[in-house]
Formats: C-alpha cells, sequence, structure tokens
C-alpha cells in the first residue's frame, strides 16, 4: 500500500511541476512578444522622426527662399509640420528606454525654429544635431550607431 501512494504522489508532483513549467514559459513567451512589439512600435516611430524633421526641414528651406508676399503662407506650412514633429517627439519620450534620443531631436527642431522665429533668411544645417539623432536612434533600437 505505501508503495501505491508514494507512486501516487511522485505522480501528483509530476503533474504539478509540469503545469508550473507550463507556466513559466508561458510568461517567458509574453514577455518575449512584448518586447518584440515594443521594438517594431520603436522603429516605426524613430522612422516616423526622421521623415518628420526632414519635412520640417524642407518646410523651413521653403520659407527661407520665400518672398516676402510668400513668406507667411510658407510659415504656416512649417508650424503645420513642427507640430506633427512634436507630437511624434512625444511619442519617443514614452517609447525610448532613456530620454536622450528625444533630447536630441529636440535640439533638432529647436534649430529649425529659431530659425523661423527670429525670420532668419539663411537656412540652418544642423548636420552634426542630425548625425546625432540617428545615432541616438540606433543606439536604443540595439543597432550599432
Amino acid at each position: 500500500m505505501s508503495v501505491y501512494l508514494i507512486s501516487g504522489l511522485f505522480a501528483l508532483g509530476g503533474v504539478a511541476l509540469t503545469g508550473v513549467l507550463g507556466e513559466f514559459r508561458a510568461i517567458r513567451e509574453a514577455r518575449s512578444r512584448e518586447n518584440s512589439d515594443l521594438a517594431s512600435l520603436k522603429r516605426e516611430t524613430y522612422s516616423k522622426a526622421i521623415d518628420q524633421v526632414e519635412l520640417v526641414a524642407s518646410k523651413v528651406a521653403r520659407w527661407a527662399g520665400a518672398n516676402d508676399e510668400e513668406r507667411s503662407e510658407r510659415s504656416h506650412a512649417f508650424w503645420d509640420e513642427l507640430v506633427l514633429a512634436y507630437q511624434i517627439l512625444n511619442q519617443i519620450k514614452i517609447t525610448g528606454r532613456t530620454q536622450e534620443p528625444a533630447e536630441a531631436m529636440h535640439r533638432v527642431l529647436s534649430i529649425y525654429r529659431a530659425a523661423v522665429e527670429n525670420d532668419e533668411r539663411k537656412l540652418p544645417k544642423p548636420r552634426e544635431e542630425l548625425r546625432e539623432m540617428v545615432s541616438l536612434f540606433r543606439t536604443d533600437l540595439g543597432l550599432a550607431p
């Protein structure tokens, strides 16, 4: 009788152990899936950010090259694109591992914004700031800078 009791306890222990290990595996897979989803979201957001910064730069270039009659109209187009860029910047602040990528994008946008606010006629060229922004985006994604 004791043999049957002991073998029953071992069987019950095996079933319990299988259940616990199955739960651990499910938790690990869910965490992996969440990490993958977050990486995809970051990649998408950073891609949109780079495109939007280029669009803002394009609007500043059109604004800087415009005559006085066209300047007001082109200024409105710049501000519309800048608002979208700041919305993407807020997404980066939420999803980024650190705030450094968001701060780098903010520095780039500030250069373009200052040019329009100060009514500068020449196009700013923040090459180093853009390079740093892209490098920080790549680092946050786990890619080589």
